[in-house]
């Protein structure tokens, strides 16, 4: 008797190791792991970050929500980060090691250079590409596996130049621009739509914006010139601090500005530098805001314990997309699927839109809400 009390116990304890290994095995199955790669540390450190939070706060309300339900089962949303430093051969390193450790189905990369470089390769990895990079070779190149969270610079650098002439009364312009990917794309766009308009290009400087913080040299030949308006294409602190200098040289002239320049960069620059200043506009720029927005930098507070910026609102619906979206494709490891899925789910929820994308064409480009604004006493307002 005593000998087959003791075999039951044995058999009930290997029983109960067995399952606890098929808990634990279940569990595992049970998370889908997506990618995120950006400038953690560096010059562009503010883009990254704000970016990967929005991601973050995305995940940890699907995941508290219950997560997602694909093909009847549940699964939660675990993101998994690599700081590029904003250099296109880190991102490239960091993609092939966040698919050799997690197989990621899908990466969110926001960088123009970086972007370029993954989308150089993310096909061949199957690996879904999404993000807003605003380089339009990202969705030209015939790559199947790309959706942009936005559309493509020339179509804001339309709006802005519109903006120069009609607004400004501006004809003769020079640029200001970061010599990567993300500023030599904007700047030529813009020189073409000012052209378009019968604008003069009087001359054009560049710079580093991950390393440069001195730019009066080039501010300096430009003022010479005496261009009506001066196009900067740069980020948020490189932008800031071209502005601030422009205005300690006696630079006056109102600046016609990109996306790149946002929450961040006008804190820096100061309400008085940026007055009567012309950026395209989104969503977020409205006041009053949006409700959905407004709820997102509340939380993004509480969670982070600093103000929201801009890029994480675009990351925070993008990332409610792909949820839905693999619910819809009923899949979460195969990208051609889940990038069908998040096409057929756009618009998603209005309790979600913080960037109010509208759809996804076939090439994979983003159509969102934008408009002309202008600087008036710190705030973007749009230009009826």
């Amino acid at each position: 008797m005593k000998k087959g009390w003791l075999g039951w116990m044995g058999i009930s304890i290997i029983m109960g190791l067995l399952s606890g290994g098929a808990v634990e095995a279940l569990a595992k199955e049970k998370e889908v792991i997506i990618g995120y790669i950006g400038p953690l540390t560096g010059g562009a450190a503010f883009l990254g970050v704000d970016s990967l939070n929005g991601c973050l706060l995305a995940a940890e309300e699907i995941n508290a929500a219950g997560g997602i339900t694909v093909a009847g089962h549940k699964y939660k949303i675990k993101i998994e980060s690599y700081d590029d430093e904003a250099t296109p051969a880190k991102a490239v390193a960091g993609l092939k090691k966040l698919k050799d450790l997690y197989d990621i189905p899908v990466v969110i990369d926001n960088v123009s250079g970086s972007a370029m470089a993954i989308t150089e390769i993310n096909e061949r990895t199957g690996i879904l590409w999404c993000g807003f990079a605003r380089h339009p070779g990202v969705t030209t190149r015939g790559n199947k596996l790309v959706l942009r969270m936005h559309q493509p610079a020339s179509r804001d650098n339309e709006i802005v130049a519109k903006g120069a002439v009609e607004v400004l009364k501006a004809k003769k312009f020079a640029t200001l621009c970061d010599a990567g990917d993300y500023g030599r794309e904007l700047c030529a766009s813009f020189i073409k739509a000012m052209e378009a308009r019968g604008g003069t290009l009087l001359g054009s400087e560049w710079f580093d914006m991950r390393k440069d913080t001195d730019f009066r040299v080039q501010i300096t030949k430009i003022k010479s010139l005496n261009p009506e308006t001066i196009f900067i294409a740069a980020y948020d602190e490189a932008t800031a601090q071209v502005i601030n200098q422009c205005r300690e040289l006696g630079v006056s002239i109102p600046l016609s500005l990109t996306v790149g320049f946002q929450i961040k960069g006008e804190e820096i620059a100061g309400a008085k530098n940026i007055e009567g200043c012309i950026n395209a506009m989104g969503i977020g720029n409205l006041d009053p805001l949006p409700r959905v927005i407004a709820t997102y930098r509340v939380n993004y507070k509480k969670k982070f314990k600093h103000d929201a910026g801009s890029y994480g609102e675009n990351n925070y619906e993008l990332l409610y997309i792909i949820a839905r979206g693999m619910e819809k494709a009923g899949n979460v490891t195969e990208a051609i699927k889940i990038k069908e899925g998040m096409k057929a789910v756009v618009p998603i929820e209005d309790s979600h839109r913080t960037f109010f994308l509208m759809q996804w064409d076939e090439n994979g480009e983003g159509l969102v809400w934008r408009a002309l604004g202008i600087y008036r006493k710190g705030t973007r307002v749009q230009v009826k």
